[in-house]
C-alpha cells in the first residue's frame, strides 16, 4: 500500500492488484474499452481510489498526479489478481457463488471443460460475449452449501448473465487472467507445451487418459479432481518421459 498526504487527507491507495478493495476492483473496471487517455484515465482513477473530493483534487499538483499514476501503472499492465473479491455476485433476486483466491477449489472438468475453452474462444473475439458469459457462469457454478462445483447450475446462470454490469464480468475476467498467469509461473511444462496448453475436446480427454492411466472408471475421479493436483501430476508425467528420453 501507499500513503498519500495532501491537505486534509492523510490515505492510502493499493500498490497491486491484490491490493483493491472490490469497489476499487469493479471501478477499475467500469473504465476499461472506454477509450479513455491514459491521462484521463488515471485521473479518474486517483480521485475514485483517494476519495478525495474534486474540488480538493484540482488543487493537487500535476507532479503529484504524475508520481501518483506512476505506481498505479500496474493497472494497464498484465493483471496479477489472485484473489478473489467478488467470492459470491448477487444479481436480482439470485446468488451465484464463484471459485476460492487462485482458482484453489476449481476442479479439472470445470476448468478443462468449461472455463477455459470459453475464455479462449472469448479471447479470440472479444464480441463473442457470449462466451465470456459462459465462462463466468461456468466459474460460478458451485453450490453454496457444499462449495463443490456442479455443472447443472451452468444454464442457470447463464440466463442471469444478461443482467449482469458489465463491470463484473470484467472485474471476473481481470480476476480470471491473473489466475491463469499463476498457474503458468507455477506449471511452466504444462503452459510450454503445445498439447497440454490447447483447449479442444482432443486435448482435454487426452489428459483425461493420462491422468486416469488409461483405466476408465478413473474417468469421473479425475474430472472432479483439483485442478492443483493434476497439474502436479501432469508435470511428473512430462518430467519422467523427458527421463525417458535421455536414457
Amino acid at each position: 500500500m501507499h500513503n498519500l498526504k495532501f491537505l486534509k487527507y492523510n490515505i492510502q491507495f493499493p500498490g497491486n492488484w491484490n491490493e483493491l478493495t472490490t469497489n476499487q476492483l469493479l471501478f477499475s473496471a467500469s473504465l476499461f474499452n472506454r477509450n479513455f487517455s491514459k491521462e484521463t484515465f488515471f485521473v479518474l482513477i486517483i480521485q475514485n481510489f483517494t476519495g478525495i473530493k474534486w474540488d480538493d483534487f484540482f488543487k493537487m499538483p500535476v507532479t503529484a498526479i504524475t508520481e501518483i499514476s506512476e505506481k498505479l501503472k500496474f493497472l494497464l499492465e498484465q493483471p496479477e489478481l489472485t484473489e478473489n473479491k467478488l467470492k459470491k455476485i448477487r444479481i436480482k433476486n439470485k446468488t451465484i457463488y464463484g471459485t476460492e483466491n487462485a482458482l484453489l477449489n476449481v476442479t479439472f472438468e470445470q476448468y478443462f471443460g468449461h472455463v477455459e475453452p470459453a475464455f479462449a474462444a472469448y479471447m479470440n473475439d472479444e464480441e463473442n460475449i457470449e462466451m465470456l458469459n459462459y465462462m463466468i457462469s461456468s466459474l460460478y457454478a458451485f453450490e453454496s452449501d457444499t462449495g463443490k462445483f456442479n455443472p447443472d447450475l451452468i444454464p442457470g446462470n447463464m440466463d442471469l448473465m444478461h443482467k449482469l454490469q458489465i463491470k463484473y464480468k470484467y472485474a471476473v475476467l481481470l480476476f480470471y487472467l491473473g489466475c491463469r498467469d499463476l498457474l503458468s509461473s507455477k506449471f511452466p511444462k504444462l503452459f510450454s507445451n503445445k498439447k497440454i496448453k490447447g483447449t479442444n475436446e482432443l486435448a482435454y480427454f487426452e489428459m483425461i487418459e493420462n491422468l486416469n492411466n488409461e483405466n476408465i472408471s478413473n474417468n469421473n475421479a479425475v474430472k472432479e479432481s483439483n485442478i492443483y493436483e493434476a497439474f502436479i501430476r501432469l508435470t511428473k508425467m512430462i518430467e519422467k518421459n523427458e527421463e525417458l528420453r535421455k536414457t
